[in-house]
């Protein structure tokens, strides 16, 4: 009697208890995995803010060791010296305005990279134009929005040096 090469594969029994175990575990972890972006996006947020709130803190202490009081155009040793500041030593633009009132949208985009200098992530006025961040100014405050999430932002009032986190809906209060 002639042997028989026996080949045997799955049967269609286990195949559909692999797809069904497939289809559950990725039903777990797809929802977790975009988590996580948001987990990084938050620190990311935090990590720049927090720099940003180092910055101002530098430059009211310069403009403190400067021995002076009033706003100062150009404040000598931080960065490139193109820093102004208002009449209680907060940072206001790099383009000669020392009035928190007469702040404009692109004094907030100019300090993001006069305070960061060469850590500041790219920023943009608008949505769409491929930077990480927008930059916009409402009440004068500089709002800085991570782009595509409306619920990851920080805002800063160059009036009082107050600047505030927002991370979806929870608030950390910096100065």
């Amino acid at each position: 009697m002639a042997k028989r090469d026996v080949h045997r594969g799955f049967s269609l029994i286990e195949l559909i208890l692999v797809i069904i175990v497939m289809a559950l575990a990725m039903s777990i972890l797809i929802p977790r995995l975009g988590d996580i972006s948001d987990d990084a996006r938050q620190v990311k947020l935090q990590q720049v803010a927090s720099s940003y709130s180092t910055a101002l803190a530098l430059v009211r202490a310069q403009w403190v060791a400067q021995n002076t009081s009033g706003p100062m155009e150009n404040l000598p040793g931080f960065g490139r010296g193109d820093i102004n500041v208002s009449q209680h030593g907060w940072a206001v633009s790099v383009n000669g305005a020392t009035d928190p009132e007469k702040l404009r949208q692109q004094d907030c985009v100019d300090l993001w990279y006069g305070l960061l200098q060469s850590n500041a992530p790219r920023i943009a006025l608008r949505e769409g134009d491929g930077a990480p961040f927008t930059a916009f100014l409402e009440n004068n405050r500089c709002y800085y929005r991570f782009s595509g999430n409306p619920d990851f932002y920080f805002h800063y009032t160059p009036e009082n040096g107050e600047l505030v986190t927002f991370l979806n809906q929870n608030v950390s209060g910096e100065r």
